[in-house]
């Protein structure tokens, strides 16, 4: 049991990195827009984050659920089946977990730290005493993960509460609304769908294929036609066609002076992405990417956004 832990810990740390990759982007732009009373884009960013988090945890989870045990195999050549068990209740559990970002950001923001994290935290903490319980009744040892997804649902349907009381432009027939039910229409699609790949073909490559190829692409496009709205429609075209575009107006595919800074930021992030992992052109240090984009503030890149991005990256 402790080296299925020990697994199971690494997988949950890889798991948070990419929940906080989701979160970062917009936990700055939330308070922003807080601290300036500007509570419809609070509100915006609040479903948009949540969205975003509900994608990138179906595209990667779900997927890496149903293969773990080929995972496991390639990783470790051999495991015991509590290691399989520990490890996929882990990305549950983690997948579950991360959704309490957006609800914390707005929660910070308006400072009611305490009141918040008080209700929360002491649901969470009930795993120590449950578990013990039921380890000392005979339960197996990858019981205490039924436990902890079990109380994070618990206390996330407290976070709603909370920031329903503390917050005053929250509505949670508006959450429902706008984020859980889209999400149904693609998280029980997307259940059905990992399910009869991994069921109905018994070569590995085929389900591998499926998996991580196929099914992305439908949970893709499904999630675009069904879950976003008609301006989160729109804003995600516009931040796709202009990711290759410069303010000088000489990139592709449509050659447009792109005004907006959400998609600037995008197109000198992606200029860098692209410098130091070799798409689309020569690869090169970051030390060299950095400077190149350097180099091109204010004649490519919006200088601020490159004097940005520079103090941001690690050398």
């Amino acid at each position: 049991a402790n080296a299925a832990f020990a697994v199971a810990s690494q997988i949950q740390n890889a798991f948070n990195s990419l929940c906080n990759s989701m979160v970062l982007p917009f936990r700055p732009a939330m308070i922003k827009a807080y601290a300036e009373g500007n509570h419809r884009y609070v509100c915006r960013l609040f479903y948009a984050n949540n969205k975003v988090i509900c994608f990138f945890m179906i595209l990667t989870g779900f997927p890496i659920i149903s293969e773990m045990d080929v995972i496991l195999n390639l990783w470790l050549g051999t495991y015991d089946s509590s290691t399989l068990i520990f490890a996929r209740l882990t990305v549950v559990s983690v997948m579950l977990i991360a959704f309490h970002n957006p609800i914390s950001i707005i929660m910070h923001a308006i400072g009611k730290v305490m009141q918040y994290h008080l209700p929360v935290e002491t649901t969470i903490l009930l795993c120590c005493p449950i578990t013990w319980i039921l380890f000392h009744y005979g339960m197996p040892s990858y019981v205490i993960y039924y436990v902890i997804i079990g109380l994070v649902v618990a206390a996330h349907a407290l976070r709603l509460l909370c920031i329903r009381k503390h917050y005053a432009y929250f509505s949670l027939h508006e959450y429902i609304v706008s984020f859980l039910w889209p999400s149904m229409y693609v998280v029980i699609p997307g259940i059905v769908l990992i399910c009869l790949t991994h069921y109905l073909f018994d070569a590995i490559y085929l389900r591998l294929l499926g998996s991580f190829i196929f099914f992305p692409v439908v949970i893709t496009i499904l999630f675009y036609a069904l879950c976003l709205d008609k301006e989160e429609k729109i804003h995600s075209r516009k931040m796709i066609l202009s990711h290759h575009e410069n303010i000088k107006g000489t990139g592709f595919p449509m050659k447009q002076k792109n005004k907006e800074v959400e998609c600037r930021i995008l197109q000198a992030c992606d200029a860098f992405d692209c410098a130091i992992s070799g798409m689309e052109c020569r690869r090169v240090s970051v030390q060299q990417a950095l400077q190149d984009i350097t180099d091109e503030a204010d004649i490519l890149y919006e200088k601020k956004i490159v004097e940005n991005l520079v103090s941001g990256v690690a050398r």
